[in-house]
């Protein structure tokens, strides 16, 4: 069977992407030592071995015994203890094989995130434009060298929208715990899926979630506080490389504090001109997503991997268009989605600040809410689970 030459291009783009993103794991697996995956290594095999990686001295001996290969952790643990219960059965691999293994994790979570999209919206194109779109980006990239958990936020982001279209909560409510590994990008969507989703979604959450809080406590009752701890203590929010408003007030010269401002006054902003309908699931959790982003404390570069389920929306735009308008919205996702990221990560080389990848957070909310204005209402059958409000 003779492949369409749009075929042909989506099977180069895809594979030559695959090489590259696989080449770059393989450097980070090489400097596993240096990664960011040594500190949730680390604070997994704590964890497993009962040990409170909150404890500066212990933490200190497991992530900084040679000064000369020293990974880029805070004094202790910065993340929730669930985050290092869910890296526990990694760290029974060596270091290495375990970087490995969860590079495969990433990977497959960009990919199976696309795939759950295309179902859950009819996309242009389906995955074959959004598919090389995410494994070029700059995002994604980063998530692979730095070995972080975007990927895993994305996947449960896109989990979240596809089973919730289909009416199954109770499985919408495990790809709900997934955006637990890392709640500080997603912290509206974690509480504004249940709140405007059915009763029934909001009562599994609660049972999950309640669950996975009592078993961290379990282990290691002051948690909460030791995280809050090293957060405010290392002034881990200050960061001028932060892809957040705050940063980007610190980078002008100006109080973090109007940068939070500012931040409230975009999200109000966003709200404003949503569409005044009910959003369907796959609605609801894009504009969370972005909601989440435009107000979250603390985001980097990598973490805009998440932004995926709100391009999706402006592609599924962009299939009920046409002519210049459906060139527009492609070009508008490419342009957010690829080149956006990666101009302002050459323009840092050369002292451009990262705050500036916030753009990609701002112009990604104003693109899904457009989308969704343009997109007008579409029936949805499963009355209970239509959401109960806008947001």
């Amino acid at each position: 069977m003779r492949l369409r030459p749009s075929s042909v291009v989506f099977v180069v783009l895809v594979a030559t992407a695959v090489i590259l993103l696989a080449g770059r794991a393989a450097v980070t697996v090489r400097d596993a030592e240096l990664s960011d995956f040594r500190c949730f290594y680390e604070a997994g095999r704590l964890v497993r071995g009962g040990l409170d990686p909150y404890d500066p001295g212990i933490w200190a001996t497991a992530t900084k015994q040679d000064p000369t290969r020293l990974p880029p952790c805070p004094d202790t643990f910065a993340y929730p203890l669930w985050t290092a219960m869910a890296m526990a059965p990694l760290s029974v691999l060596a270091e290495p094989a375990a970087l490995a293994a969860w590079e495969v994790v990433l990977f497959v979570s960009l990919v199976g995130g696309v795939a759950m999209l295309a179902r859950a919206w009819p996309m242009l194109g389906g995955t074959k434009l959004l598919l090389p779109v995410l494994l070029w980006s700059q995002p994604a990239f980063s998530a692979i060298a730095n070995a972080q958990l975007g990927p895993v936020v994305f996947v449960g982001l896109a989990g979240l929208a596809l089973l919730l279209e289909r009416g199954r909560e109770r499985a919408g409510a495990s790809a709900w715990c997934l955006l637990l590994i890392k709640p500080n990008i997603v912290a509206i969507a974690l509480l504004g899926v249940p709140l405007f989703r059915s009763r029934r979604f909001a009562a599994y959450v609660v049972l999950f979630g309640s669950g996975i809080l009592l078993l961290s406590l379990a282990l290691v009752p002051t948690w909460p506080v030791d995280v809050l701890r090293v957060i405010f203590g290392q002034q881990l929010l200050a960061d001028r490389d932060l892809g957040t408003l705050s940063a980007l007030a610190i980078v002008l010269g100006l109080p973090s504090a109007v940068g939070v401002i500012a931040a409230v006054v975009t999200l109000v902003v966003f709200v404003a001109v949503l569409p005044r309908r009910q959003l369907r699931p796959r609605e609801l959790v894009a504009v969370l997503a972005a909601a989440s982003f435009l107000v979250t404390p603390y985001a980097r570069p990598h973490d805009e991997v998440a932004l995926a389920v709100c391009w999706a929306c402006a592609l599924a735009l962009a299939r009920i268009v046409e002519g210049r308008a459906r060139a527009t919205m492609v070009g508008a996702v490419i342009g957010i989605a690829l080149i956006l990221p990666w101009v302002l990560t050459v323009l840092s080389l050369f002292g451009a600040p990262l705050a500036a990848h916030v753009l990609v957070t701002l112009t990604t909310a104003a693109l899904t809410a457009f989308a969704l204005r343009r997109l007008g209402p579409t029936p949805f059958s499963r009355s209970s689970t239509t959401a109960r409000t806008s947001p």
